[in-house]
């Protein structure tokens, strides 16, 4: 598995940081009270992800959310507070 990231802690935001456009894209009843971030110009939704496991959790990531069967998106937390998080990209 290939996983690319640059390391750079990005912060998470609440629902009332998003733009009305990315507010669109998560139109579920409590998404006003999930955690966010962006990135590559997209924005997640950290309650999407699923706890890593495996090979994964072992190379230190948290979570796991899939772009498709070969790719997907990883997270783990930069800090003990929870603030900020580091994102990569894997593919198989």
């Amino acid at each position: 598995m290939d996983i690319i990231t640059n390391h750079q802690p990005r912060n998470i935001i609440g629902w009332h940081e998003l733009s009305d456009e990315e507010r669109a894209d998560f139109n579920w009843e409590g998404a006003d009270e999930c955690d966010y971030f962006r990135y590559r110009g997209n924005a997640y939704c950290l309650s999407e992800f699923m706890r890593a496991s495996g090979d994964i959790a072992l190379l230190g990531w948290d979570g796991m959310e899939a772009d498709s069967y070969f790719s997907g998106t990883l997270v783990k937390y930069a800090d003990d507070y929870g603030d900020s998080i580091i994102v990569a990209s894997c593919y198989s």
